[in-house]
């Protein structure tokens, strides 16, 4: 079982349970499983591939939590951007990674926009969430993700050298 199908188990078991608490906002399990398969199908539609990388430069939020999953569910590898890091550094993460997407938290997105230049696979920055039509997006089919893909990419803070990416699977 993958990360996307065990949220989609917690839903049908336990679905007004809160699955995130940030600050004020809860989310239960069902609305977490609902707006991750919307965004994993959004995702698909505008023409991300199974393997295909999302970079997250956003603080911690149930964004994050949403974008994470829809990833998972969709077999995109979800790229976690620090947000402390620099534009340089930042600049060497979505270069390296092969990024296709960024979703940057609108305070943080300006030290990703001037970036795109040294970045040819970074297709477009978005600093919020779509809104999503969940029945206009039914028809689009999410993939089988087997549990031994890379589902992220975690960068080490590279402080003495490059920072170095280190591939979790979806298990």
């Amino acid at each position: 079982m993958n990360l996307g199908e065990m949220l989609s188990q917690s839903a049908r078991r336990t679905p007004q349970r809160p699955a995130v608490i940030c600050g004020d906002e809860i989310v239960s399990y069902e609305a977490l499983d609902r707006s991750t398969d919307a965004l994993a199908r959004w995702f698909l539609r505008e023409g991300l591939q199974p393997g295909d990388r999302v970079a997250i430069h956003w603080c911690n939020s149930v964004e994050v939590v949403k974008l994470y999953f829809a990833c998972f569910k969709a077999g995109l590898i979800g790229v976690l951007v620090n947000n402390r890091l620099k534009a340089p550094e930042i600049a060497y993460v979505l270069a390296h990674s092969r990024a296709r997407l960024c979703f940057s938290q609108p305070e943080l997105a300006p030290l990703c926009r001037g970036l795109r230049v040294g970045c040819p696979e970074l297709q477009r920055i978005y600093t919020g969430l779509p809104t999503l039509e969940t029945q206009v997006l039914a028809d689009v089919a999410l993939p089988d993700v087997t549990p031994d893909r890379v589902a992220a990419i975690l960068y080490t803070s590279g402080t003495t050298a490059r920072p170095k990416g280190v591939g979790a699977s979806a298990a």
